[in-house]
């Protein structure tokens, strides 16, 4: 694929740059233990390598470097990048400037234990969720915990969001030999009626 082909997320990365402050207190205002409730019982409870791809200003990186893990932090907006390192005193997060569906710097064969994907899915063009889910298993180790949340279209959107069939993410994923642990359906934390998370 060309590179152009991928040129609509230069206008998301546009825009979290343009409200960076403004979002990173919103992400920030809610605890992981509420956002990720579903998850926690999942969790390894071994250090374990984690991989926080579309970090925004760290909330969930800097949750799971709490409890011990080692977390790579993946974040493509740079002003939200900033922020996240501003945040954060953990010495175990490691930030990268880097995006689905390419997730071009990794490459040196490191597996993670925990993936996660928060809000980042309802951004991607369906044919680049498919490739997303290839590339996100391809990192998982053996027995992986991975997790991806994301939400309906909204008429407030003022960044671009496209739309995500639930189904079609449990699909994409079980050919890539993953397995469903959990599906959950969730009102919005930020109390917008309109918005669904999945």
């Amino acid at each position: 694929r060309k590179a152009s082909d991928l040129s609509y997320l230069s206008n998301i990365h546009s825009f979290y740059n343009r409200h960076s402050e403004e979002l990173a207190k919103k992400y920030s205002s809610l605890q992981f233990e509420v956002v990720h409730k579903h998850l926690l019982e999942h969790l390894p409870t071994r250090r374990a390598r984690a991989l926080d791809i579309g970090a925004g200003a760290g909330r969930d990186s800097i949750a799971l470097a709490k409890i011990g893990h080692e977390v790579v932090a993946v974040e493509p907006s740079i002003e939200l990048r900033k922020l996240g390192k501003e945040y954060c005193s953990c010495q175990n997060i490691e930030w990268r400037d880097d995006e689905l569906p390419s997730l071009k710097t990794f490459c040196d064969g490191t597996k993670y234990q925990i993936i996660l994907c928060s809000a980042v899915w309802m951004h991607l063009k369906s044919e680049d969720q498919t490739r997303a889910m290839k590339r996100i298993c391809s990192l998982g180790d053996e027995g992986a915990l991975i997790c991806i949340t994301f939400r309906n279209l909204s008429n407030d959107d003022e960044v671009p969001v496209f739309e995500v069939a639930p189904d079609k993410v449990v699909e994409d994923a079980s050919s890539c030999g993953a397995r469903l642990v959990s599906k959950k359906q969730t009102s919005d934390w930020l109390s917008r009626p309109e918005v669904r998370w999945f």
